[in-house]
């Protein structure tokens, strides 16, 4: 028997499920949009452009307007790797319009990034995204895995 859910909380969230194809299919989603992919001043890849991009898909929404456990929404100010604060104002829209606006909790940290790390753990800037046994870093690493 599947119990309800108590509570769910999302760290750098994001709402997005391609049902039929389940996170590989998300993931195929995003490698079409990698040309939305841009460096920053050190030559960083920031993502963020894609994840706006993937808000555009409808279809791949999580109806947040069905929650019926309350939902904490943990998002850090500084991301550039997924665009946490419109997606978080846009699940908040949802859930307003649905009347149920009791249920949403948000924790929003200034200059904070993606990769918020518990307390006392060493703290990184950016991450090298590398395939086991290649050096291949970043996107090329995702197309590998998406399409081998």
């Amino acid at each position: 028997m599947f119990e309800e859910p108590r509570c769910a909380v999302c760290i750098s969230n994001a709402n997005y499920y391609a049902c039929e194809k389940g996170l590989s299919g998300i993931q195929l989603l995003m490698a079409k949009k990698f040309d939305k992919i841009r460096l920053d001043e050190n030559k960083y890849e920031i993502w963020r452009d894609t994840g706006l991009a993937l808000m555009e898909d409808a279809p791949y929404k999580v109806d947040m307007g069905k929650i019926r456990s309350p939902v904490l929404l943990v998002s850090g100010c500084d991301d550039q790797n997924w665009p946490v604060l419109e997606t978080a104002d846009r699940m908040a829209q949802v859930i307003e319009a649905s009347g149920k606006t009791h249920l949403l909790y948000r924790l929003e940290y200034p200059n904070t990034g993606h990769l918020i790390e518990p307390p006392f753990s060493p703290h990184f800037r950016a991450t090298n995204l590398t395939l086991h046994g290649t050096k291949d870093k970043g996107a090329k690493v995702f197309h590998r895995f998406i399409y081998g």
